[in-house]
C-alpha cells in the first residue's frame, strides 16, 4: 500500500513518508537478500553501490538522508561500514576503494555534524 506524503507514527517516532519509503525498501528488499544469500551465497550475492565502489551514489544517498531524514544517517553509515568487508571479499573493490568508502561512511556513521 502506497501512502501519500505526510507524517506517520512508527514505534513512538514520527517519520516522514521518505523515511517510511527507506525503511519499506529495506524490509521489502529483505526477501531478495534472503533469496540471493541462499542461492548465490556470500560474498557473491552482494550488489549495489558499495559492491561497485560507487562513491558518487553513496555520497548522494548520504546527502539526501542528511537533508530528509537525518535520524537514520548513522544507521546508513554503520550498515555501510559492515558491508565493506563483503565487497572486498567479493573482489569488486580494492584497498583504495575500501579506504574511500570507509572515510565517507565513517562520517555518516557519526550522524549529523
Amino acid at each position: 500500500m502506497i501512502r501519500p506524503p505526510g507524517k506517520y507514527k512508527i514505534q513512538g517516532s514520527i517519520l516522514s513518508f521518505d523515511a517510511v519509503f527507506y525503511y519499506g525498501s529495506i524490509f521489502h528488499g529483505r526477501c531478495f537478500v534472503k533469496y540471493n544469500i541462499k542461492n548465490i551465497g556470500i560474498p557473491s550475492c552482494l550488489t549495489g553501490p558499495i559492491a561497485r565502489g560507487d562513491i558518487s551514489t553513496i555520497d548522494k544517498h548520504i546527502s539526501s538522508i542528511r537533508k530528509k531524514e537525518p535520524d537514520i544517517l548513522s544507521l546508513y553509515g554503520k550498515l555501510g561500514l559492515k558491508t565493506i568487508p563483503i565487497a572486498l571479499a567479493k573482489g569488486t573493490i580494492d584497498e583504495d576503494g575500501r579506504n574511500k568508502l570507509q572515510a565517507l561512511l565513517e562520517v555518516a556513521a557519526r550522524g549529523i555534524e
